[in-house]
């Protein structure tokens, strides 16, 4: 299970746009954000404008999922490799919001032109920072694992 969690960082890590789906009063949505690792607690952290609808969906109901593909796209033909997940998303506040702010402005430094962390936490700007927590997930990895690609793993702390 370890080598299984160990792969699943790693490519959590190597990805770069989060399909996120949110949902409200029972109606689904999907949304693509940019979004940083946050190796030390295992979330995914990412910017958005508080009016966009997957922000308000979070604010209502914090249970989220979503995938990843972190391989470059060939085509037809190529070994799978993605990743699926359950978890919970929310806004996140004061110090847990700049830290946040720093992950992703480390994996996205042109954030840094474009808002604050400081620019979030007083309201001068729409965008919030919000935090995926991961729950269960399930790696397709045709690459490591070509007998038995779906691996599934519980990430909750």
């Amino acid at each position: 299970m370890e080598a299984l969690n160990n792969l699943i960082t790693n490519y959590l890590a190597e990805g770069k746009l989060l399909h996120l789906s949110t949902s409200a009063n029972a109606v689904p949505w999907v949304t693509h954000v940019w979004y940083a690792f946050d190796a030390n607690s295992g979330d995914l952290v990412f910017t958005s404008n508080k009016a966009r609808r997957h922000s308000l969906d979070i604010v209502q109901n914090s249970q989220v999922a979503g995938g990843v593909v972190a391989i470059d796209l060939e085509g037809l033909g190529q070994k799978v490799r993605g990743l699926s997940f359950e978890g919970h998303a929310f806004e996140a506040q004061d110090e847990v919001c700049q830290k946040a702010y720093d992950i992703y402005a480390q994996r996205w430094p042109v954030v840094k032109d474009m808002f604050s962390a400081t620019d979030i936490l007083n309201g001068t700007t729409g965008m919030r920072m919000f935090r995926v927590e991961l729950g269960r997930a399930v790696l397709f990895d045709e690459v490591n694992f070509p007998d038995n690609p779906r691996q599934e793993s519980i990430l909750t702390r």
